[in-house]
């Protein structure tokens, strides 16, 4: 009687392993399942983002809760921790709009943040406010005067006569004081700060960008 019940047990026991072991190799699957799938949409995400940012656009966040993507909030969580926490993944970065906060994707390798600034200013449908901050940028940064040709390229791609307008109604509000103007020996006009540069600072370093350079060049 004891055999039978020990073989009983045996059994038993052998089944309640064996069960564990599906149960187990099961729960393994699912994971492996959802693993490869955040990886999934890890990659189409980066893919996606690449792919505008070699076109020289910007991607908005919100694009990955809409279709195609269709990602839910909780899966987009996990997808922007993996992210930042990559370090092959490090040329995906955000950068803020200067006014409202909202920020923007991009991969550093096509897109600089520098240019996405440039790409948010011309984006926000306020000219007098996207060379304002240019010519800032550029004062303070690098530091020189801005030529007003340079806003007749991507991406702002306005017309010399639209940046004349601008400047016009900027002269006007306190908010644009600082935006100052020199104009060199050739007629053209260039754009600083005084927040960071001085007048005749502003004025040599226009010069020697617009005709000294070209004149030493020649000799």
């Amino acid at each position: 009687m004891e055999n039978v019940v020990d073989k009983e047990l045996t059994t038993t026991e052998d089944a309640a392993a064996d069960l564990d072991e599906v149960m187990d190799a099961g729960a393994e699957a699912e994971a492996a399942a959802l693993a490869e799938a955040a990886a999934a949409r890890v990659r189409a995400v980066v893919d996606h983002i690449r792919s505008e940012s070699r076109a020289a656009r910007l991607t908005s966040p919100a694009v990955f809760a809409a279709e195609p993507f269709s990602y839910t909030k909780d899966e987009l969580e996990a997808l922007w921790e993996a992210i930042a926490a990559d370090p092959e993944l490090a040329d995906i970065v955000r950068t803020p709009d200067e006014r409202t906060g909202e920020e923007s994707l991009h991969c550093e390798k096509y897109l600089s943040v520098p240019y996405a600034r440039l790409l948010l200013r011309s984006q926000a449908n306020d000219p007098a406010f996207m060379i304002a901050q240019t010519v800032r940028d550029n004062s303070e940064i690098y530091p020189r005067p801005t030529s007003v040709a340079f806003f007749e390229f991507e991406p702002f791609s306005l017309e010399l006569a639209e940046v004349f307008a601008h400047l016009t109604v900027m002269a006007s509000l306190e908010e644009y004081a600082d935006v100052k103007r020199v104009t060199v020996s050739n007629g053209m006009v260039y754009l600083y700060s005084d927040r960071f540069l001085t007048e005749p600072v502003a004025r040599n370093m226009a010069q020697w960008d617009e005709v000294d350079k070209y004149l030493n060049s020649n000799q």
